[in-house]
């Protein structure tokens, strides 16, 4: 299996009171890649430089189960 890449931007929404920091990249097949943050002080840094910048994500099988 080939690896799928894709490139572009993630639109990012909050829930759960700013709790939560979801960021959604939709592939052309139809594929749907989500970026979800959990951070009860609301600065969720671990994202934070995320935000404006185009994603390269790289998907690949690396074993069988």
């Amino acid at each position: 299996m080939l690896p799928i890449i894709s490139e572009g931007a993630v639109e990012w929404h909050t829930e759960d009171g700013g709790r939560a920091a979801i960021g959604e990249m939709e592939l052309e097949d139809g594929m749907i890649i989500r970026i979800q943050s959990w951070d009860t002080s609301l600065l969720h840094s671990t994202v934070a430089d995320l935000h404006g910048r185009k994603l390269r994500v790289t998907i690949e099988v690396i074993d069988q189960l």
